[in-house]
């Protein structure tokens, strides 16, 4: 079988990324891990090869000795200077004799040009995507998911996504509204993401992006959806694009509950700069083939049917 190889395959995203492979059965399935994990690899049923992200060299020696066709990035962690991990690992498959095909780092929304100047976290992303598109002997392409679903189905549907609440926090019929909570924002479950690129894998040739979305609401209908499920009217607060721009969100119980915002303002920046990016429509894309006409047998989870699952009263 064709081998995939996929980076950060031990946990979020990546990890439904690898189940979803293993399960359509059609290619053998290799996880890239900064440490060797033989109980995990056991669980999983993927062989763990351990790397080092920082050597170029050592990672095409990887990629070739394991006879890897298609490299899947997923990483998660930063690096702490150097070379960032992304660019090795486009580099490594431009080197690689037997690594024809990779999929990109975006599991989100598609890259605007400058977007790094206002989130320094997305440059690494960014820069990789950008040299590959530069190779010429390498195919790739993105997948566009907009939001994992999966942030609003913890603890009740599986995920392997870290918990975390934004705008609704449903545990606590609680939300936090940014601007006027009516532009559309696309949602997709991460197991759905691991069902279209394992058959995405089966393509003769790949598009350039994938538009994954399973559901596309707004704040204040995914809100209507959630008190639905609760069979409770939430406590309901909107922040407007001022108080946003300022650096500033109204703190939800969940996450004043888990110390987020007890390590200083780094934690709300974030928020407040991804709760702009959804009030100003950053989350409602149209780039890229939409993967219900690719892949029309997929049915994915919509917000409301993980919403009645997760949450819905009796």
């Amino acid at each position: 079988m064709p081998v995939v190889a996929v980076a950060g395959g031990t946990k979020g995203i990546g990890r439904a990324i690898v189940e979803g492979i293993l399960a359509a059965g059609k290619h053998e399935v290799k996880i890239l891990s900064r440490q060797p994990n033989p109980e995990l690899e056991k669980s999983i049923g993927a062989t763990i090869l351990a790397v080092d992200y920082n050597d170029t060299e050592a990672l095409t020696k990887t990629l070739e000795d394991h006879n890897v066709y298609t490299l899947i990035s997923a990483l998660t962690f930063r690096a702490q200077g150097g070379v960032p991990p992304e660019l090795q690992l486009v580099r490594a498959a431009d080197a690689s004799k037997t690594t024809k095909r990779y999929v990109a780092n975006n599991w989100g929304v598609p890259f605007q040009e400058g977007a790094e100047l206002i989130a320094p976290h997305m440059a690494p992303k960014i820069e990789a995507l950008k040299t590959v598109k530069q190779i010429k002997d390498l195919e790739y392409t993105n997948f566009y998911t907009g939001f994992f679903l999966d942030y609003w189905g913890i603890p009740a549907v599986k995920t392997y996504v870290n918990p975390g609440v934004m705008v609704i926090d449903i545990a606590n019929n609680a939300a936090a509204i940014p601007g006027s909570g009516n532009t559309p924002l696309a949602f997709t479950h991460t197991f759905d993401v691991g069902k279209y690129v394992a058959a995405a894998l089966d393509l003769e040739k790949w598009e350039s992006g994938y538009n994954l979305s399973a559901d596309k609401v707004t704040w204040n209908e995914f809100l209507a959806l959630a008190e639905s499920a609760r069979g409770t009217k939430f406590n309901v607060t909107y922040d407007d694009l001022e108080k946003l721009e300022a650096g500033q969100v109204t703190e939800l119980p969940a996450q004043v509950n888990a110390g987020l915002f007890s390590a200083g303002d780094t934690y709300r920046k974030f928020l407040a700069f991804a709760y702009l990016l959804t009030a100003n429509g950053g989350f409602d894309f149209d780039e890229g083939r939409h993967a219900s006409e690719v892949f029309p047998k997929i049915k994915p989870k919509t917000v409301k049917s993980l919403l009645d699952e997760a949450w819905k009263t009796t």
